[in-house]
């Protein structure tokens, strides 16, 4: 699952370059959250005006700029009538200075997929994949070089393509349905929608398969030397709040 289309400063390069706004209608904040709710309300409200203005839609998503996220920006956001959306991977195509530099940065969508392939190299199973979180321009201006990223795109796009990947929007991704590997014991639950067919290949994978309803909410908490990440579970609304 990967959605490009969110980029820094979206808000003022709606307004100034409507054509180039996410098909989607989504969208970051004009300015860096400075933790005062008012505030935040504001400069929400402002990007996803100039947003409507540009392209006829309000966004129905956020991105919070650097991933920034406090104890109101969801409120702040839900309030506009928007959930805050994050990525499972951020190359830090923004400072790239060749595809070369940042073409190994995106390997991590394809070894994901190859793990998650079945053994006679079947689709993978719907509900799964990576968003992927890219920039049509710079932070500090307008209209800076992305020849680095496009070339990135052009080697990476045709390969996650044969390794069975398909290009959703937000949207699609955080609807569709869900598997969850128990561990312990070593059940994989799925949502009554998952298709028949992505059901079947997980069987034959091997996993014992037990189908229910619906999953519950599954928020994370991401823990590396230095870093704390978390993120939320979209569906309950709820908020882990990491970084």
């Amino acid at each position: 699952m990967i959605d490009p289309g969110f980029a820094d400063r979206v808000g003022a390069r709606a307004a100034l370059a409507p054509e180039r706004a996410d098909v989607e209608a989504g969208g970051i904040d004009v300015t860096l959250p400075d933790g005062k709710p008012a505030r935040l309300t504001i400069d929400l409200g402002c990007g996803s005006f100039s947003i409507e203005a540009a392209t006829g839609a309000l966004p129905r998503w956020f991105r919070p700029p650097y991933g920034m996220r406090n104890p109101w920006v969801v409120p702040a956001a839900a309030e506009l009538g928007q959930r805050v959306v994050m990525w499972t991977l951020i190359p830090g195509d923004w400072r790239a200075t060749s595809s070369e530099w940042l073409i190994p940065r995106m390997r991590p969508i394809a070894e994901h997929a190859k793990r998650i392939l079945a053994p006679d190299g079947e689709k993978p199973p719907a509900g799964t994949g990576d968003i992927l979180c890219l920039h049509d321009g710079s932070h500090r201006q307008l209209n800076a070089d992305r020849l680095p990223t496009l070339a990135a795109l052009e080697h990476w796009l045709p390969r996650w393509r044969d390794l069975g990947l398909e290009f959703v929007t937000i949207e699609d991704a955080v609807s569709a349905p869900r598997i969850h590997e128990q561990g312990q014991p070593p059940t994989v639950f799925i949502e009554k929608r998952l298709p028949a067919a992505a059901t079947a290949a997980l069987i034959k994978m091997g996993y014992p398969t037990k189908v229910i309803p619906e999953l519950g909410a599954v928020n994370t908490i991401t823990i590396r030397p230095g870093q704390l990440d978390g993120a939320f579970d979209p569906r309950k609304g709820g908020a882990a709040v990491g970084n």
